[in-house]
């Protein structure tokens, strides 16, 4: 109440266009406001949206910041007021409506970027990027608004768009973990599938909230999830999201330290994705089969099926995976040189979950070779760069850790 005269007396000596803009962003949602998605929400000129947005910051009524303008303490609340005093239900919706859809926008585009090899439709407006490391960037940087638009979405009943937002985000956990803050984003995600009405959906959703669950170590939530997945691809018909899920089991029983039970899921994944003639995810099955025996103590049989992995990505446009497949591969054959080349290309590439995995094998390398204080160093190394992802190391690493460290006390 204090300065709620201050803010109306700096509000009424705005020009009727710097008012209007004032009132639109107090009802889009998020932390801050970049000029691109202003201008879209708005359906303002860029050039003329830069500078109403200064105009605003001039009469202290917006904060300049790096990411974008912000409002300044309790200012956002007086704008909302004023936008459901003089502007009409329609306009506010549609504001928003722009708004979510050009966030909507720019994150199919970077999830392109980073995963071009996913089918996401690219459509008109929103940033463009140069690489992949800039549009991993650009999302971790704007996952607050990332969010806020996808909630917003739900809330105003554009279940589409926020859950179509929420798959576009995929690419950032995948390579950047926030794994407390993705299941909650998944779990948004899933809710709006379900209010679309969208079998399909639900069930992509279903699956992404299974792996936010297994990164949590939530090792029965996320078989729950996996099992209702399946369910819904079988009785949709959809052999080789079946096989997808069998593969996402798969993967939570090598989490849980079952990599033998792993194995015969993943085989059985791997059959599905040959005879539907689906190389890609054949590939991605072979290299979690390869990565299985590894931590079964398999490392020679592991090697041919590393092998066929790496062969069927070679002419892909994924280059994380084929990177995952030679660093398993090298892991396998004991080739330290092939694994630090594997690591460089995910640091280039902006992938920590990439950059540990390496890390990993190179300990587990230097360990098989008697190094242990190398050893030590790269297994440390990939647990920093996972508690950073927001996930606790899994049972094989921290044992890892611990047996070098014994081995090291007893040395001494």
């Amino acid at each position: 109440m204090s300065i709620r005269p201050a803010l109306a007396a700096s509000y009424l000596q705005l020009a009727d266009d710097a008012a209007r803009l004032y009132r639109l962003l107090g009802v889009v949602p998020g932390e801050s406001f970049p000029a691109p998605a202003v201008a879209a929400a708005t359906e303002t000129p860029m050039e003329e949206t830069r500078r109403l947005l200064n105009v605003l910051a001039e009469a202290s009524l917006l904060d300049d910041a790096f990411d974008g303008y912000r409002f300044a303490s309790l200012v956002g609340l007086h704008a909302r007021e004023m936008a459901q005093e003089e502007e009409s239900e329609q306009a506010r919706q549609e504001t928003v409506r722009r708004w979510v859809g050009w966030w909507l926008e720019s994150a199919r585009r970077a999830s392109h970027a980073v995963t071009p090899y996913r089918q996401i439709p690219v459509q008109e407006g929103g940033l463009e990027f140069g690489d992949k490391a800039q549009a991993l960037d650009w999302m971790e940087a704007e996952f607050r608004n990332l969010r806020a638009a996808a909630q917003a979405a739900h809330t105003a009943g554009l279940h589409e768009t926020a859950w179509n937002l929420v798959d576009a985000m995929w690419p950032l956990f995948l390579h950047r973990g926030l794994h407390a803050e993705r299941l909650e984003v998944d779990q948004l995600g899933l809710e709006a599938a379900r209010a679309c009405g969208d079998r399909a959906a639900e069930a992509q959703m279903l699956d992404r909230t299974g792996l936010s669950w297994r990164y949590l170590r939530r090792f029965e939530e996320a078989n729950a999830a996996f099992q209702e997945a399946l369910t819904i691809w079988r009785a949709l018909g959809n052999r080789r999201r079946v096989a997808g899920s069998h593969r996402r089991l798969g993967q939570v029983a090598m989490a849980q330290g079952y990599p033998s039970a792993a194995i015969g899921l993943f085989t059985t994944a791997i059959e599905v994705y040959r005879e539907a003639g689906e190389s890609r995810s054949q590939a991605l099955g072979l290299a979690d089969l390869g990565r299985a025996m590894i931590e079964d103590g398999r490392w020679g049989e592991a090697i041919p099926y590393l092998t066929q992995a790496q062969d069927l990505l070679a002419d892909t446009d994924d280059l994380y995976n084929l990177t995952r497949a030679r660093i398993l591969l090298g892991h396998a054959q004991l080739r330290d040189e092939v694994v630090a080349a594997g690591l460089r290309t995910m640091r280039e590439f902006g992938s920590a979950s990439g950059e540990a995995l390496a890390l990993q094998s190179l300990g587990e390398i230097a360990m098989h070779a008697g190094r242990m204080k190398e050893a030590l160093g790269y297994t440390k190394q990939a647990s920093t760069v996972l508690a950073q992802m927001g996930t606790e190391p899994l049972d094989r690493l921290s044992r890892l850790i611990a047996d070098i460290e014994v081995s090291l006390t007893a040395e001494s």
